[in-house]
């Protein structure tokens, strides 16, 4: 019987090392070499990535049935920081990766422009780039742009939602962005809300016991560097003679050396706190 067929095949692998190796029948590889058609990585043809990403946002559009417009296309497209990021990365997983990349982002999108916040995780840091973890964890020097920004966007949400008493809906609508974009910056920036409202709670309640003392400088050593150092500064305080107004002097010297007294003290960095306490304690020793 007589069989008619042509055969495709593809292969990420070099067939033509691997037969001279051995590893590969030589006669197989050039009955099935007849049109070789060598299509390069994506990395090699990033000029491909938004044509590819069109046809992938019309495709999970239509599946999702969501920001779609005429013609049944999708009205979905990345911002230029997210478009930075899909073109610097080098795609091991080739166009595959890319397909799950623009499925995710369109399962998360909330507006028609997608930004980076929807990007996964691990294609931020297959890029060196480096996300806070928390307050504790310093911005390295050599941090890019991407890493500044995301720094500065987690401070000011951390300060809306303080002052929205923790309320994420508040925030949202403070910052006029939906919920749940709200929402996905705050997972992706690795802000745990609950931490932070009990550690606020605990470190207002210190400074009010200290304010009361008659002491507003400590007080607010206390709010900004935390309940522990503050405990330590006043068993250190009480070590000492008081003085007749009940005030610690040398500590709004101190402050004003640091160039952060009065109302600049409440934006100071935690850091420049940790060497007011230092220089604190010094100072106590002293007296």
């Amino acid at each position: 019987m007589r069989v008619d067929v042509r055969i495709l095949a593809a292969t990420n692998a070099d067939l033509r090392k691997m037969v001279e190796e051995g590893r590969f029948r030589e006669d197989l590889y050039y009955r099935l070499n007849v049109i070789n058609i060598v299509l390069p990585p994506l990395r090699d043809r990033k000029e491909d990535i938004l044509a590819l990403s069109e046809h992938f946002f019309d495709k999970y559009s239509q599946e999702n049935e969501k920001f779609l417009g005429p013609e049944n296309k999708s009205q979905l497209r990345f911002d230029a920081e997210a478009l930075r990021i899909l073109m610097d990365h080098t795609w091991p997983g080739n166009v595959r990766e890319l397909e799950n990349v623009i499925e995710r982002a369109v399962v998360l999108a909330t507006s028609s422009v997608v930004s980076a916040d929807v990007l996964p995780e691990s294609l931020l840091h297959s890029q060196g780039i480096r996300l806070r973890q928390d307050e504790s964890t310093p911005l390295p020097s050599d941090a890019s742009l991407f890493e500044l920004v995301a720094d500065f966007e987690r401070r000011k949400i951390i300060e809306i939602l303080e002052g929205c008493k923790w309320s994420q809906t508040d925030a949202a609508e403070t910052l006029r962005i939906p919920l749940s974009t709200l929402n996905q910056k705050i997972k992706r920036l690795n802000i745990d809300v609950r931490k932070l409202a009990e550690r606020s709670r605990a470190e207002k309640a210190a400074s009010a016991r200290h304010l009361s003392t008659g002491d507003p400088w400590r007080g607010l050593l206390v709010c900004r560097a935390g309940t522990h150092a503050g405990a330590w500064l006043s068993k250190r305080r009480q070590s000492r003679p008081a003085n007749t107004s009940g005030s610690l002097p040398w500590v709004p010297a101190i402050a004003s050396r640091h160039d952060c007294r009065d109302g600049r003290l409440k934006s100071a960095p935690h850091s420049t706190i940790a060497v007011w306490l230092v220089e604190c304690a010094r100072a106590t020793n002293k007296r």
